[in-house]
């Protein structure tokens, strides 16, 4: 799958309509040209809604009947019109082959991985920072554990309004339903990340030693958890899921005053933490700027390697200024691995950097440079 056009319209500071490469695509521009703009925008109609937490998409002191971000598609050799409009009253509408459809139809023919500089906040930010991702590359990789994450999020919602509403006395024959509910989600969804951050940790030590140049990365991971941790992870999956859902019940029957007291949900997998450590120290507080930024690209790639090998279907990979902070060894080693990937795996990639030496000859002599008008 590959973006063969683009088209934007009063989307921020961005009117565009443009033939991309199925390759490489390379975007060099002053800061403030709209850059991010473009990356947010193809994100922005793949997975509705943008990576910034910006809904504000009108362009400032302008006056716009609509916003719309178009896109041809071509997937499993047939063509499609891809389409997200807003109207002036902020309403969004998806066409799907100039047809108003639903955004489930666009997201089967629109599959995309964002690297942004926002990203570092996966390594400095708090932990729901990396639960959520760690969701999010879940339920790309298994579908069916969204309703089952949805649904456990709810049901915290539902046993916290039960908590906050109800007196002591009200509550206890309710709490027992909700509690069997979260034992139930919440096992599955640890079991599950503590599996993927498994699956990623070899490929991220095999791409961090490319990028590194390190023949010994040695990244490892801990879990911050209330009832499981570090030293049980590598226990197979039946014995995990025994252990995790004797635990957590058993934490649930005894602090169930507790819980009362506080008004608050304390004990489920929206509370584990998973930190990342490279030579056994933690990236998130003993780490550079710059090795925080690169490990959280490491990262990223080590997700597209791991859908790569469940799916032969290529992703739309947009990388946003991605050598800010690095030194000139590692942007040229990164240049190599994008080359390889693209080679091999046939992903479209758009790729932004304020500065043109940041990339190699010979990586610009495989790009296509796109322009901002």
């Amino acid at each position: 799958m590959f973006l063969q056009s683009i088209q934007i319209s009063n989307y921020k500071n961005l009117d565009l309509n443009f033939t991309p490469s199925s390759g490489l695509n390379l975007l060099i521009a002053d800061n403030g040209r709209g850059k991010t703009n473009l990356l947010e925008a193809i994100n922005y109609l793949a997975i509705n809604k943008s990576f910034r937490n910006n809904e504000e998409v009108f362009p400032d002191n302008k006056i716009a009947e609509y916003v719309s971000i178009a896109a041809g598609a071509t997937k499993d050799n047939s063509s499609n019109n891809l389409r997200l409009v807003w109207t002036a009253d902020y309403h969004k509408h998806y066409y799907f082959n100039q047809k108003l459809t639903n955004f489930a139809k666009v997201r089967k023919n629109i599959k995309t991985l964002l690297y942004a500089p926002t990203s570092i906040n996966l390594v400095t930010d708090g932990a729901s920072v990396r639960r959520d991702f760690l969701d999010t590359a879940l339920i790309s990789l298994l579908p069916n554990l969204k309703t089952i994450i949805s649904t456990y999020y709810k049901v915290i919602r539902q046993k916290n309004a039960l908590l906050t509403n109800s007196q002591a006395n009200d509550i206890n024959s309710q709490l027992t339903y909700w509690n069997q509910q979260i034992v139930s989600l919440a096992t599955t969804i640890t079991v599950e990340r503590i599996l993927l951050v498994q699956l990623l940790i070899p490929l991220m030590n095999d791409i961090g030693a490319q990028i590194f140049n390190l023949t010994n990365y040695n990244i490892t991971f801990n879990i911050s958890s209330k009832f499981v941790d570090s030293s049980q992870l590598s226990l197979p999956r039946n014995k995990l899921q025994e252990l995790i859902t004797s635990n957590l019940k058993e934490k649930l029957q005894l602090n169930r005053s507790k819980e009362i007291e506080t008004k608050r949900v304390l004990y489920g997998s929206h509370k584990d933490d998973y930190e990342f450590m490279i030579a056994n120290r933690t990236v998130r507080y003993y780490a550079s700027r710059g090795q925080q930024r690169l490990f959280s690209l490491v990262l990223h790639l080590a997700l597209l390697e791991l859908i790569e090998s469940e799916y032969e279907d290529s992703y739309i990979i947009l990388l946003d200024d991605i050598f800010a902070e690095l030194d000139k060894s590692h942007r040229m080693n990164t240049c190599r691995y994008l080359l390889k990937k693209q080679e091999t795996k046939q992903h479209q990639f758009f790729i932004t950097s304020a500065n043109e030496e940041d990339f190699t000859s010979e990586f610009k002599a495989k790009t296509h440079l796109l322009q901002l008008d």
